[in-house]
C-alpha cells in the first residue's frame, strides 16, 4: 500500500497537464544500475565519475547513459548537495568544475550532470550538444523532458547517499543548464534552493529570437512553422508552465541585461512569473558572464550557503559588476569609419536592469588607443566624446558606434 500511495504521490508530482507527464514517476526512486568510480583524490574532495541508465530512452545508445562528476567532501557529512547542470553546446566544463571547487570549499557536495546530447553522451558524427534542440520540435521536447528526468534521478540518487543531507538539496544551472533548472525545480518538491545563471521562459521566443538558435529557426521557417506554433509545442517544457509551482522555493535568478542568447525579456516573464525571486543583472550579453565567473559563483555559493543554513537573505539583492566588453564599428576617429574593441571601464549613470547609461571607458582602434566617455542609449548604439592616448595628436574627437556586446 505504501509503494502504491508512493508512487501515485510522485505521479501528482510530474503532472504538466491533465494526462501529460513530463518525467516518469520512476525518477523519484534511485536509479537501481548505477556505477561510481574513483577519478580523482584530493586533500579536502574526491571526485567519482557516475553513470546510470536514463528513464528516457533514445535512438541514440551512447546518449542512453546518464554521467556526472561527483565531488564529495572528506569530512563526515551528512552535508547539502547540488546538482549542477551545464551551458548549451558544451564541448569542456572548466566553468562549472570551477563552480563545483568553490562549492565543496564551502561545504556543499556537488553532482555535475552531463546534459543529453553533451559530453560523453553525443552521438558519433556531431558536436556536443548539435542534436538536444533540433528543427524537429518533438525531438527538442524530448531532450528537454529527459535534461528533466535525469535531473529528478540524480536528486534521487544524492537523497538515499549516506554523505548528504536529503532535506538539503539544491540546483545550479548555467544557460540551458538554468531552463532545465527552473523547470526541475517546478516539478520536484524535494529541491530546496536553486540558483538559475542566465536562464528564462517562453521557450518558443528564445528559439525565435536568441542568435544561439537562429539555425534552428530557419528549418521551422522552412517548414512552414511559426513563432506562436513552436511556443504551442514547447508549453509542455516550459518553466512559465510549471512556475506557480515553483514559487514557494528559494531561487536565485543570475541574468544578463543585455543577453541576446536567451532574451532579457524572456528572464523578466519567468521572473514575475516565480513572483518575482531574488534578480541579480549582469551589466552585459550572455557572454560576458565568464569575464566575472568567479564574482557570479561566489554569489551563487553564498546564496546556497546562506539556504541550507537556514539563514535569511538580506532585502538587498547582491551585485556583481562586470566590465562590457564591444566589438563594433566606430565613426569619427580617423577614417570614414574604423573597427573597435571597447570596454566600459566604471559606469557613471545606470539605467533600469543595471544596464550603463553614462560611462568611462577605453577603445582601441585601427588608428589608435582611447579614453572615452560614453552613452548608451541602445542596446547596441553608443556615442561620446573620445580623447587619443596614442597613434597621433592627443585630442578630444566626437565618435559614434554600433556595437555587439559580448
Amino acid at each position: 500500500m505504501l509503494v502504491i500511495t508512493s508512487f501515485f504521490v510522485a505521479s501528482l508530482l510530474v503532472c504538466a497537464s491533465p494526462g501529460v507527464a513530463l518525467v516518469p514517476g520512476a525518477a523519484f526512486s534511485p536509479p537501481g544500475d548505477w556505477q561510481l568510480r574513483l577519478a580523482e583524490s584530493r586533500k579536502e574532495f574526491e571526485v567519482f565519475q557516475l553513470s546510470f541508465s536514463s528513464l528516457i530512452q533514445t535512438p541514440y545508445p551512447r546518449n542512453n547513459t546518464v554521467r556526472a562528476d561527483y565531488y564529495v567532501l572528506r569530512s563526515p557529512g551528512p552535508r547539502p548537495a547540488v546538482v549542477v547542470l551545464h551551458a548549451y553546446k558544451e564541448e569542456h566544463s572548466n566553468l562549472e568544475r570551477k563552480l563545483c571547487r568553490m562549492l565543496v570549499h564551502r561545504g556543499i557536495n556537488c553532482l555535475l550532470l552531463m546534459l543529453p546530447y553533451h559530453f560523453s553522451r553525443t552521438p558519433p558524427g556531431v558536436r556536443s550538444g548539435e542534436l538536444f534542440v533540433t528543427g524537429d520540435l518533438e525531438h527538442t521536447v524530448e531532450s528537454l523532458r529527459q535534461a528533466a528526468a535525469d535531473a529528478v534521478l540524480a536528486v534521487s540518487w544524492l537523497r538515499q547517499r549516506r554523505e548528504v543531507d536529503a532535506e538539503r538539496i539544491g540546483l545550479v544551472g548555467v544557460s540551458l543548464g538554468a531552463i532545465v533548472c527552473h523547470l526541475v525545480m517546478g516539478i520536484d518538491r524535494r529541491i530546496s534552493a536553486g540558483v538559475a545563471l542566465l536562464g528564462g521562459g517562453d521557450l518558443g521566443e528564445i528559439l525565435w529570437d536568441g542568435i544561439a538558435t537562429i539555425g534552428v529557426k530557419q528549418k521551422l521557417l522552412a517548414l512552414g512553422i511559426s513563432k506562436e506554433q513552436a511556443s504551442r509545442k514547447l508549453a509542455v517544457v516550459d518553466p512559465l508552465t510549471y512556475a506557480e509551482e515553483n514559487r514557494p522555493r528559494r531561487v536565485l535568478m543570475i541574468n544578463a541585461a543585455r543577453d541576446t542568447v536567451v532574451p532579457t525579456s524572456c528572464a523578466l516573464k519567468l521572473w514575475n512569473a516565480l513572483g518575482r525571486p531574488p534578480i541579480v543583472w549582469l551589466n552585459t550579453n550572455h557572454f560576458g558572464f565568464a569575464f566575472a565567473a568567479d564574482r557570479v559563483f561566489r554569489v551563487c555559493a553564498e546564496y546556497l550557503a546562506s539556504c541550507f543554513e537556514g539563514g535569511l537573505r538580506s532585502a538587498k539583492n547582491p551585485e556583481v559588476n562586470v566590465l562590457p566588453v564591444k566589438l563594433g564599428a566606430v565613426f569619427g576617429l580617423g577614417r570614414t569609419m574604423n573597427y573597435a574593441l571597447a570596454a566600459e571601464l566604471a559606469p557613471l549613470m545606470r539605467r533600469s536592469l543595471n544596464r550603463s547609461w553614462v560611462y568611462a571607458g577605453a577603445m582601441l582602434t585601427g588608428t589608435g588607443a582611447y579614453a572615452t566617455l560614453g552613452i548608451t542609449p541602445s542596446g547596441d548604439f553608443d556615442f561620446g566624446a573620445a580623447l587619443r592616448l596614442s597613434g597621433g595628436p592627443r585630442k578630444l574627437t566626437g565618435y559614434a558606434m554600433f556595437t555587439f556586446v559580448f
